[in-house]
This record gives structure tokens, C-alpha cells and sequence, in this order.
């Protein structure tokens, strides 16, 4: 029924999620195109990872990874070192709180994160090359990372898992809310220019 939507029906852009469709085909394409690029080592120089108190990490279920609670910065821990992943690149770090340099080496692990996890997400980049003689690093990732996943027959928006959101007591003693990005629903509209989804409003979670 939804595959007979015309396509320039103002509905239309359902069909991309509709399996059997040339939109959903086109967009099944576009969603594993690794996007690559390049960065000099210094770009972590002055990268801040802010906490609401001190860093808090809780156990990523069925890995041996730890991920930071209370910030909305996306690092992990792994044998006592720390890992942020921001704007499609991988940081490292001996200290949760940096500084931070550009990562050329990665645990194995982070891509056994399940979708059960809100930091699922940053399984899909990868570090896909470092050239010493430049001293640049290059990162790839595909559309997983902006939260739009390929089921094999269609593309979707999000993992459809909860990510319950937290209340942090804050420095200043006041109670903050933090929640994770919205794994499903809210209105999510897939745009075939850019080959994601977005919402009609701003959500700084989306950018990390």
C-alpha cells in the first residue's frame, strides 16, 4: 500500500523506508558509503569534554567496555584508557578529561557494542588509515553513525531500544537532565540529499 505513494506526493519521503522501493534500494546505498576523511594529529589540540561532577562510567553489557555517563560527549573506556568519539573521528587519551589526541590505534571491542547501548553509534567509524611521514589520520564511517540504519531491504531512524534519559545532581547543586538522542519516532524525516534522518528541531546530541 505505502510503496504506491507517487513520488512526488508530499508523503513521499516514506518510501525510502519502504522495502521494494527504488527510494528504499537507493537509500539501502547510500546508507553503506563510508564517508572518509583526513585529520592532522593536532586537531584534539583544546578539545574539552565537560562532566556534570566527576566522570562517571557505566558497564556497556556484553563487552568490556565502559562508557561516560554524565557528559554528552561520547567516550569510552577501555583497560584504563579512554576513547572519544566526536564528529567522526576517534580521540585518545590516559585521562577521562583529556587532553585528547587523534587515536591511531582502536580496540576491537568498541565494535562489539551492542544497539542495546546508546553509544552503538560509534561502531560504525573506523580509523582507516594514519600516515606517519604526514603525521594525518583518516577516519571513515557510514550512516550508522548519524543514526540511520540499514535493515538490508530499507533504511531506518534509530535502534528502537530506550535509552532512559538521567537527572545528575550538578556542581552548582542543582539537579540536570541529560537524555540520550531519540532512538525511534519524533518525527524523523529521512532526506535523500544528505542520506539521513533529521528532526525539525536542534538536538546537541546529533553532533557528537
Amino acid at each position: 500500500m505505502f510503496a504506491q505513494i507517487p513520488p512526488d506526493h508530499e508523503k513521499s519521503h516514506v518510501l525510502a523506508s519502504v522495502p521494494g522501493t527504488l527510494q528504499a534500494r537507493l537509500a539501502v546505498i547510500e546508507a553503506a558509503i563510508p564517508r572518509i576523511a583526513q585529520f592532522s594529529m593536532g586537531a584534539g589540540d583544546g578539545l574539552e569534554v565537560p562532566y556534570v561532577g566527576d566522570p562517571l562510567f557505566v558497564e556497556i553489557k556484553g563487552t568490556p567496555l565502559l562508557r561516560a555517563e554524565n557528559t554528552p560527549f561520547q567516550v569510552i573506556m577501555h583497560n584504563n584508557f579512554y576513547y572519544l568519539c566526536h564528529e567522526g573521528a576517534w580521540y585518545s587519551s590516559s585521562r577521562a578529561q583529556g587532553p585528547w589526541k587523534l587515536a591511531t590505534e582502536l580496540p576491537e571491542a568498541i565494535y562489539t557494542i551492542p544497539p542495546t547501548d546508546p553509544a552503538y553509534n560509534v561502531s560504525f567509524v573506523r580509523l582507516d588509515s594514519f600516515d606517519d611521514s604526514s603525521n594525518k589520520v583518516a577516519y571513515s564511517h557510514t550512516s550508522g553513525y548519524w543514526r540511520t540504519y540499514s535493515t538490508g531491504s530499507s533504511i531506518v531512524y534509530g535502534t528502537g531500544w530506550n535509552y532512559p534519559g538521567l537527572v545528575l545532581e550538578s556542581a552548582y547543586g542543582y539537579p540536570s537532565y541529560w537524555r540520550y538522542p531519540h532512538s525511534y519516532g519524533y518525527g524523523a524525516r529521512y532526506n535523500p540529499v544528505y542520506g539521513g534522518y533529521g528532526y525539525g528541531y536542534y538536538d546537541p546530541y546529533s553532533y557528537n
